[in-house]
């Protein structure tokens, strides 16, 4: 296996629904609030863990292709594996998203997911603002109803509110395949689950409203393997774009196959 470089994407994260992903409940809940959203304890903002973005497309995906759900992990979640060499070198799931290293045909996950804070000018706004009921979120209510009884069961759910935006958010894919054009159509499996994404939702409540994103103002970098032995920067593929169709138009993934196979030479 020779690893030939990494393509690094890039951009920001728009919330067109309020977003809830949770965070542990241990100690003292933010107001009291029942189901809180996860929080940087270093400065308190919210932020959307790279593994719920990960773990969120991956699952799109095995859904898509309709792929047998043969691993367990933990005792409530199931997700694909390969137990084959063969079917793992073709599988659109197993290659990219990784699987565990005590298979002898596994070969290092491409894709990385990088924790995404939120976009500084949202910060500002969010601040001048004032007009969540806590930092950064709102509260929203919700009253779950007892089918047998009637009776009300209420209960607060904390969201980043809908118009926040999120960035910036890094993805990294690396290349390390015999056959560049291998990992290139890997890479494209990538980009469908972010567009699968778009149209579902991300974290919880998503069947009542919530997490509804979309990804704006990509850019799309590659770094060579002589780039990283020369120091050179990142090179720009794909300006700053707001459709995912752009990242695998012929054009764009032609840059790419040129940049990897030269070695930035």
């Amino acid at each position: 296996m020779q690893f030939h470089g990494r393509l690094i994407l890039t951009g920001q994260i728009q919330c067109r629904t309020a977003l809830h992903i949770g965070g542990a409940s241990t100690g003292i809940d933010i107001g009291g609030v029942d189901n809180i959203v996860v929080r940087n304890p270093w400065n308190n903002q919210p932020y959307i863990p790279g593994s719920s973005l990960r773990g969120k497309m991956r699952s799109l995906l095995e859904r898509a292709y309709n792929l047998e759900l043969t691993q367990k992990i933990g005792p409530y979640v199931r997700i694909h594996r390969c137990g084959r060499e063969e079917s793992y070198r073709n599988c659109p799931v197993c290659v990219v998203f990784g699987v565990t290293s005590d298979e002898d045909f596994a070969t290092p996950a491409r894709l990385q997911v990088r924790d995404v804070a939120l976009e500084p000018k949202t910060v500002e706004i969010l601040e001048k603002l004032k007009t969540t009921e806590l930092p950064y979120t709102e509260v929203k209510w919700e009253v779950a109803i007892d089918r047998i009884t009637s009776a009300a069961n209420p209960r607060q759910q904390e969201r980043v509110p809908a118009g926040v935006k999120f960035g910036p958010f890094e993805m990294v894919f690396s290349f390390y395949d015999d056959s560049i054009d291998q990992d290139l159509r890997r890479f494209q499996h990538l980009v469908e689950a972010m567009a699968l994404l778009q149209d579902d939702y991300l974290g919880g409540g998503g069947s009542r409203g919530n997490g509804k994103i979309e990804f704006v103002n990509m850019k799309l970098e590659a770094r060579s393997r002589e780039d990283y032995r020369e120091g050179r920067p990142r090179q720009e593929i794909l300006p700053e774009v707001a459709d995912l169709n752009a990242l695998v138009q012929a054009e764009t993934l032609q840059k790419v196959r040129q940049k990897l196979a030269s070695n930035g030479k």
